[in-house]
């Protein structure tokens, strides 16, 4: 694997950002069932029906509105050529697992 360590984190990154987006999506596409269902509830109470902003803040789901989190900076504890090394020996394993695993379906 000749990925340079900058190259991998940006990657990683992004995958992990767009995981957390499709969670948010999928919250906001439940909480719509949801607000659709209690606007159709004939006991929803005093006060009318709330805006679908106020629904999702009363989930405390209006991520929008708190603004986006920074991205951590990545923990400086380690150099780029520790963390390759680790992520190298894992794959490693990895191979001897796959290796295994072969022999042991072979038989």
């Amino acid at each position: 694997m000749d990925l340079p360590y900058a190259r991998f984190y940006q990657v990683m990154r992004v995958a992990s950002e767009v995981a957390v987006e499709e969670r948010r999506e999928r919250w906001e596409l439940a909480a719509f069932v949801g607000w659709q269902s209690y606007l159709t509830n004939a006991f929803r109470g005093e006060g009318g029906p709330q805006s679908f902003a106020e629904w999702l803040q009363g989930l405390g789901l209006d991520w929008g509105q708190q603004g986006q989190a920074e991205a951590p900076a990545p923990r400086t504890g380690q150099t780029a050529a520790e963390v390759m090394a680790k992520v190298a020996d894992l794959m490693k394993r990895g191979k001897r697992m796959q290796m295994v695993k072969v022999r042991v379906g072979e038989e």
